[in-house]
């Protein structure tokens, strides 16, 4: 893979592409390169524990299918119904989904399947946006590599719902640059039923609604109304089943607020984690990480992309370190696709890129390591 400098088109402004070349090749290649380094790091998980016996590594013994995804194969096989209470903090859309593929028989490997699937589908989704929106395939290119290499994109490979969520939303951003509200307003929808934070999704596309409102008729100002209240009503959707069959609507709320400890401003939580790591503990040493590089791109990116790109990424960057807890910053930071976007823009040079993909490797094939010992929580 090559890359040069790319021009500096405003954000908005579609030109020609520069080069016409089959973006698979790349696509492919990134997708399996992926998988080839989260390979390595259960090689280096299983080498690790071959040197402590006697030691358990529960997740290690469970694979692909640990953390999180412990979750959605418990609900894709036995429902909620079936699965501990806590479970009803996860919505339903990815678990039905793999419930639906697999005939509710091998809904493990049908959780894998949606979830690796969908990562090819992010990919190619991804490349196209970025042609779209900057006219440029080598950033389109380095922003495919980027995102499959990323240091947190072992969520795309394990049995978590992050690909697909990503895959609906740039399906989203890529409908409303072609006018195909009512689409958007389907896919808004679905992103409702997988994931909460798709909340957050309502305020970018509401600008995006309103940068052509005045040049709409009325049936068009319905379709995107419907567009940007998609992902509310995904989320009212399933939280108004749990009320009529649990009796609250609050319970996925309350459960989440459990696990991530409560709220906390962003300002003093990134402070304490410092002062931590600094101190007496490294356990907040990735999230942290991954927290000040999702600023710094933010703030990067304000005067280089849409608005309603950097707007996601600001709203999940302070959702995402809003809590006590902040260990799965870097996933969430993940589906907040212009935060990688923005950092393939700064890696303009042959060599940057080179740079940005070798430690964008090391640090997944290092956190899959660790996510398998059970020293990091994806």
């Amino acid at each position: 893979m090559t890359a040069v400098e790319e021009g500096t088109e405003a954000p908005g402004h579609r030109t020609e592409p520069r080069e016409h070349r089959t973006p698979w090749i790349d696509i492919v290649a990134a997708w399996v390169v992926a998988r080839v380094v989260v390979g390595l790091g259960f090689g280096a998980a299983q080498g690790i524990a071959t040197q402590l016996p006697g030691t358990e590594f529960l997740h290690l013994d469970q694979g692909l299918l640990t953390w999180d995804a412990s979750w959605y194969a418990s609900l894709a096989e036995h429902g909620y119904a079936g699965s501990p209470h806590e479970g009803l903090r996860f919505f339903p859309l990815y678990h039905l989904l793999a419930q639906a593929i697999s005939f509710g028989t091998f809904t493990d490997a049908a959780l894998l399947v949606i979830s690796n699937g969908c990562a090819l589908v992010v990919l190619w989704l991804l490349h196209r946006l970025v042609v779209e929106q900057f006219g440029d395939e080598r950033l389109a290119r380095r922003s495919v590599w980027l995102m499959a290499l990323f240091p947190a994109a072992g969520a795309f490979v394990f049995a978590y719902s992050e690909s697909l969520m990503l895959a609906l939303t740039l399906g989203m951003y890529l409908l409303a640059r072609r006018d195909r509200w009512w689409w958007v307003a389907l896919l808004g929808v679905a992103t409702g039923l997988c994931r909460p934070v798709a909340l957050l999704l309502c305020l970018p596309f509401a600008v995006l609604a309103w940068e052509s409102w005045r040049r709409s008729g009325w049936g068009d100002r319905l379709a995107r109304l419907a567009g940007v209240a998609g992902p509310a009503v995904g989320v009212a959707a399933y939280l108004a089943w749990v009320q009529a069959v649990h009796g609250s609507w609050r319970i996925p709320i309350d459960l989440q607020r459990d696990i991530r400890k409560g709220v906390q401003d962003p300002f003093t939580r990134l402070w304490d984690a410092a002062r931590h790591v600094l101190t007496d503990s490294q356990l907040d040493a990735p999230a942290l990480g991954f927290a000040v590089l999702f600023i710094v791109l933010t703030v990067w990116s304000v005067r280089r992309q849409p608005v309603a790109w950097w707007l996601y990424s600001a709203l999940t960057v302070v959702v995402a370190v809003s809590a006590p807890v902040i260990d799965s910053t870097g996933r969430y930071g993940l589906v907040a696709f212009p935060l990688v976007v923005a950092l393939a823009q700064l890696a303009r040079s042959e060599r940057s890129t080179w740079a940005a993909l070798a430690l964008s490797s090391a640090g997944l094939l290092g956190l899959t390591t660790m996510t398998l010992l059970g020293g990091y929580i994806p």
